[in-house]
């Protein structure tokens, strides 16, 4: 029998969400000089709940996801000690290389043991997706502001993300536009999933939406912008009947011509950054994203260079004389050796999984785990999951969410 703490394990996901928030409003504005620290907080606060989740048996042993962990997490500590021994870097890679590919698996596998019935990710997402209004409030002004302004950019930085002269990149509550893109990506198919919620007023369905087509478009990301118009085409495929289908699309014209009226300025610069990049540029970029790059294959060892010495993380703890990679598989590839390599074949094992999943199977809230599925296949392949810290916050809350609504009434899993 679940006591009642067990009951109300799930409540940490949503803790955790906010804590990403919060992370980012110290680091950028408070007290950015203990940027490691915050950070080290948080994976303290990981390392708690799973300590939870063991000391209360949430974790199941017979459960093929807990062994298949089990198993990885051993290989990655192996295989991680060996690197040690080659390259005698300092012991913080090694806890940097057990953070990155062990720690926040088994916090997914926390949150999704945590949430008992569909019900409590409800709940969940009704708080989340209020935080997009005081998100947009807050990017309005950052648009708003002088470009030099407190307001956008990093206490004692100089440098402010910017897309033109004279036109701020809003960021949020995050100090790289990299966090607020995440941030979008990840709150996106929430409040379009709850769009649909006919317990909500109109009043505020409208606000949450223009909410979101503020942030999308004051991000500056041309990759955040493509793939909200990919889940907003996906939501708009598969909600039911035409009706609801033409007034969706009609509303989401509407307000992309208001946008384009009020925020002229952005929208003449995210042109030209379209512009800026042919047609073969994204080919190769895709490309690079999908399979690595040729620097990185020609700096390609069996046992890699260290799997914690590839992230933004460890950069901030040592001094290191690696090459980094541009994107998520190039660390995969110099930083894992043949281990990296398998780590890049799994996710797209997971990706295709989990599409097809979401494509074919019946559930309980079929258009949440479509655009949901959709999301986090699309982060997956392309994010940096491991390497960008902020980026792995939201796309390991997003993995035990996934888990839940895949196998919701499947308890083999």
């Amino acid at each position: 029998m679940q006591t009642p703490l067990i009951n109300n394990f799930y409540k940490y996901s949503l803790i955790f969400f906010y804590f990403i928030i919060l992370e980012g409003v110290l680091r950028k504005w408070l007290i950015p000089e203990y940027n490691i620290q915050i950070v080290v907080i948080r994976d303290l606060f990981v390392i708690y709940l799973i300590y939870l989740g063991l000391r209360y048996n949430l974790y199941k042993s017979n459960s093929i996801i807990e062994k298949s962990l089990l198993l990885w997490s051993i290989v990655v500590l192996i295989w991680s000690l060996i690197q040690l021994l080659i390259f005698d870097f300092q012991y913080l890679i090694l806890l940097n290389s057990l953070r990155n590919f062990i720690l926040y698996f088994w916090l997914a596998i926390f949150i999704f043991r945590s949430y008992e019935t569909s019900n409590k990710i409800e709940r969940h997402i009704n708080a989340i997706v209020m935080s997009i209004i005081p998100m947009a409030i807050l990017v309005i002004i950052q648009y708003n502001s002088n470009i030099d302004s407190f307001i956008n950019k990093q206490i004692g930085e100089s440098y402010v993300f910017r897309i033109g002269d004279g036109i701020p990149r809003a960021t949020g509550t995050f100090t790289f536009t990299s966090g607020f893109g995440d941030y979008i990506s990840f709150i996106s198919p929430l409040v379009l999933y709850k769009l649909t919620n006919s317990s909500y007023k109109l009043l505020l369905k409208i606000l949450l939406s223009i909410s979101l087509f503020i942030c999308v478009t004051l991000s500056g990301s041309r990759g955040v912008i493509l793939q909200f118009l990919y889940i907003l085409i996906i939501f708009i495929i598969f909600i039911p009947n035409i009706k609801n289908k033409v007034t969706t699309s009609l509303l989401s014209i509407l307000i992309f011509y208001l946008l384009i009226n009020t925020f002229s300025n952005m929208f003449g610069a995210i042109e030209d950054r379209f512009y800026e990049e042919n047609f073969h540029n994204y080919l190769d970029r895709i490309k690079d994203i999908f399979f690595g790059s040729y620097e990185a294959w020609i700096n390609f060892t069996l046992i890699g260079k260290g799997l914690g010495i590839m992230s933004n993380y460890s950069n901030q703890l040592i001094e290191t004389n690696c090459i980094f990679g541009e994107n998520e598989t190039d660390k995969l590839v110099i930083g894992g050796g043949i281990l990296g390599i398998f780590f890049i074949f799994c996710k797209f094992l997971l990706s295709l999984k989990i599409f097809f999943q979401i494509t074919f199977r019946r559930n309980n809230n079929k258009i949440l785990l479509i655009l949901f599925g959709h999301y986090f296949v699309l982060k997956i392949l392309t994010a940096p999951l491991i390497s960008q810290i902020t980026t792995q916050a939201f796309i390991f809350l997003s993995f035990g969410i996934m888990l839940k609504l895949m196998y919701e009434n499947n308890h083999n899993w």
